[in-house]
């Protein structure tokens, strides 16, 4: 009796969707985000005892699973050479589902039709707390808040570059799935999620956006359409950062070092390490982030600050991995940008979106991130996503 209503049950489909609930609910609750990555684990693990979910173990999936666990090694191997080792762990419970969410995707086929499921229900979960974010800017309306980089996080529903750059990937899933059919309700979903984006004041998120508009204006319009359409953008971008002076400065500022916390940031990040004994493996998580500080307080020193967020996953594994790490990022980036050429054009639009992220954030370092690779990472290099021949 159990073993027939067990066969009954579509486990590859509930696993997908608890995957994107587990990362689509992140918006609302953290906790109840975790939940879901609880219930998509034992789903899986009650699917594959009851043989409603196979595994392919070949030798490319095994190959995939190693290189999509990178970070994660580069971690344990950071934490291990790290004095304060207890300290480190933390990092390593953190990025725990880069470890489990990948050996899921890696090795079980899930078809196209399931995927699509779950990029809906991620692009549903994304629309819902697009509009709920939108409804409370209004209430900050004349309170000089909207718009302004420095108060942004009063508004979205999680740390502001984040939210622009989960609304892109949903954008696109949007319109490479067709995932809304009646072009009215489409259109109205993309406006949203593009307001949403420029609420969020994410300098990366505007600079993807702007291109992702113009690329599908050209592929998908006349060209006389398409160029209109490009000076309408760049007019319309012109005006909006003219007229706003705190995402003016912003841009301004991008690369003025004095006035870049990022640049200030990522020059700390190779004092530190060229200070340091150990400019091999190099400092360790447990010990550079034994007193986290707030980088928003970052003074410069001569020899190199410990605790400050480098904001960027490259200049936060070459503190902690030292140009040991360096070179096996190099060469995982370098596999990654190989295998990905293969892949159609939702995976190739989702590896830059990601990977663009990756130089300005330190992404593993928040469960934001943490969700944003363990799901879409091992999602866009399938099979189910192989470009056409």
């Amino acid at each position: 009796m159990k073993s027939t209503f067990l066969k009954n049950i579509n486990f590859e489909q509930l696993v997908i969707i608890f995957l994107f609930q587990y990362i689509g609910f992140i918006y609302f609750s953290i906790a109840l985000s975790n939940i879901f990555l609880g219930i998509a684990i034992f789903t899986f693990l009650l699917g594959w005892f009851a043989k409603g979910i196979n595994l392919n173990f070949s030798k490319n999936n095994i190959l995939l699973f190693i290189i999509l666990i990178i970070p994660l090694l580069l971690t344990v191997t950071s934490v291990l050479h790290s004095e304060d080792m207890a300290n480190g762990t933390r990092s390593i419970r953190l990025r725990t589902s880069v470890l489990l969410v990948s050996f899921i995707l890696a090795f079980t086929a899930f078809n196209y039709k399931i995927i699509k499921t779950g990029l809906y229900v991620f692009s549903s979960l994304s629309l819902i707390a697009t509009v709920l974010t939108l409804l409370k800017a209004t209430t900050f309306l004349g309170k000089g808040i909207i718009l302004d980089p420095d108060f942004t996080f009063f508004i979205t529903p999680i740390q502001h570059p984040y939210f622009g750059i989960y609304l892109l990937i949903a954008l696109v899933s949007v319109i490479e799935f067709n995932l809304i059919r009646i072009k009215f309700l489409r259109i109205v979903t993309l406006i949203i999620f593009v307001s949403g984006i420029i609420i969020s004041t994410s300098r990366l998120a505007y600079i993807l956006l702007f291109f992702i508009i113009i690329y599908y204006s050209l592929i998908n319009l006349p060209k006389k359409h398409a160029i209109l359409i490009l000076v309408t953008i760049a007019i319309f971008s012109g005006l909006f950062i003219s007229v706003n002076e705190g995402i003016q400065q912003k841009f301004k500022h991008t690369f003025e070092y004095d006035n870049s916390p990022r640049l200030k940031l990522w020059n700390n990040a190779i004092k530190v390490l060229n200070n340091s004994d150990n400019k091999l493996l190099g400092i360790g998580t447990g010990d550079y982030y034994k007193t986290k500080q707030d980088p928003y307080f970052f003074k410069e020193n001569s020899t190199g600050l410990y605790g400050y967020d480098p904001h960027s996953q490259v200049f936060d594994f070459f503190i902690t991995t030292g140009y040991f790490g360096l070179i096996v990022l190099i060469g995982y980036f370098l596999i990654q940008v190989k295998w990905i050429l293969y892949q159609n054009r939702f995976a190739v639009i989702i590896f830059i979106i990601i990977s663009a992220f990756a130089m300005t954030e330190s992404i593993l370092n928040r469960q934001f991130g943490v969700q944003l690779y363990s799901i879409f990472i091992p999602l866009i290099f399938s099979k189910q996503f192989k470009r056409l021949q």
